[in-house]
Parts: structure tokens; C-alpha cells; sequence
């Protein structure tokens, strides 16, 4: 339990910085200040957890009343479900995601090798991965790295494995300019300065011009 006094409130402000926050003793404000502040918390933790409620003004815009109907009583007990919690002591404060430590691209590849796990996975339960959005396999896929840290190791495994399978080359080993283009090529440089055109001018392709319209013999 933090020694902090219950009165004594660290409050973030998210715009200013990941480390700003605003010190406030509450035992300092006026009783309407304070019921203010208790209201605007009420109403925080009380409309959490929404995510499954649908886009209620949206469908009330488009005159979907069922459905809007539906969705309006769906949020209305998730609400009800927060009350119970907050009474019964059973809500947590949101804490910070946690900065990971890894490189961004052995991330990038533990994601990549996890959302192929997903994908089989639900390949092999018989679905198909093209019915699931690309947003929750990714969810599912950073849930699997929670639960097996392997896959970071194996990740680290495969970005090792490949920069020792890129091999130093050359390219002078691989291929050689040919002297005959090169002459050609100076030739023709030459040629373009002593007609004063430019090098984009002379890769110009002139203007196909018009064939004359023919003129028939009025009868």
C-alpha cells in the first residue's frame, strides 16, 4: 500500500509529458469543488469498459432504434457491473502501459511470428484467418508474447540468423561495365555539349507532328 495520504492526489497530465503530473490536496477544496471532482471520477470509472457497446449516437442518427435500443442496455449494465465492483472495493487504478525494453524490430518480428501462431491456430479449429479483423489477431498475437516469452527469443533467434546469412558482396565481383556502352554513352555526352543541348534536353523524345489532313475534291 503506498504511504501516500488519501488526501494527497498525483493526478497525470498526459499532453504535458509520460512523467507530468499535478500534485492536489483535496482536503483543500471547497465541499462543491469536491463533489465536482468526485462526480467527474464517478463518471470515469462508471462508463469504463465500453468497448463492446456499439456507436449509440450513430445509430440514433440513422434511425436504427433496435439496435440502438440494444446497445443503450448493454451500456447501462457494464455501468451497473462498475458499480457493484466500485462498492465492493474491486477497482483498480489504470496503470501505465509498460515501456518495453526490446528493440523495435525483435518487437516487430515476436509479432510477426505470434500472428502466424494465431493464424494456425485458427486455421487448424477450422476457420478461416481472412474472417478475422487484422486488429484483434494482432491483439491475440501480443497476448500470445505475454504468455510465451519463447517467442521473443525465438524472434531474436531469426533477426540473428538472417544478418549472419547476408553476406558481404561486391558488386564489382558480380558484374562489369561493358567499354563498348561506355564509349557510346561518352559519345554521345560529347555530341549533346557541342550542340549546346542539355542532358535532359537531349533525352527529350521529340514531338511526333500531326500527318496533314487530307483534302477531298468537292464534287
Amino acid at each position: 500500500m503506498s504511504d501516500t495520504p488519501l488526501n494527497i492526489i498525483n493526478v497525470p497530465i498526459a499532453k504535458a509529458g509520460k512523467d507530468a503530473n499535478l500534485t492536489v490536496d483535496v482536503s483543500l477544496l471547497s465541499e462543491e469543488m469536491y463533489a465536482l471532482c468526485l462526480a467527474e471520477g464517478l463518471k470515469s470509472i462508471l462508463n469504463s469498459r465500453m468497448s463492446k457497446v456499439g456507436p449509440v449516437t450513430k445509430l440514433e442518427k440513422e434511425g436504427k432504434l433496435e439496435e440502438l435500443k440494444t446497445n443503450q442496455e448493454l451500456a447501462l449494465k457494464i455501468a451497473q457491473d462498475n458499480l457493484t465492483k466500485l462498492m465492493a472495493g474491486d477497482i483498480k487504478a489504470k496503470s501505465k502501459a509498460a515501456k518495453s525494453d526490446l528493440p523495435r524490430d525483435v518487437q516487430t518480428e515476436a509479432r510477426r511470428i505470434a500472428r502466424d501462431i494465431v493464424k494456425n491456430q485458427i486455421r487448424a479449429s477450422g476457420g478461416k484467418p481472412s474472417h478475422y479483423s487484422a486488429k484483434d489477431i494482432t491483439a491475440a498475437a501480443d497476448e500470445f508474447i505475454k504468455r510465451d516469452p519463447s517467442i521473443v527469443e525465438d524472434a531474436k533467434a531469426a533477426l540473428a540468423k538472417r544478418a549472419g546469412n547476408k553476406p558481404e558482396v561486391n558488386i564489382s565481383d558480380l558484374i562489369k561495365e561493358s567499354p563498348s556502352l561506355v564509349a557510346k554513352a561518352k559519345a554521345k555526352a560529347d555530341a549533346n555539349k557541342a550542340s549546346g543541348l542539355s542532358a535532359k534536353q537531349a533525352g527529350m523524345v521529340p514531338t511526333r507532328k500531326k500527318p496533314p489532313v487530307a483534302q477531298h475534291a468537292m464534287h
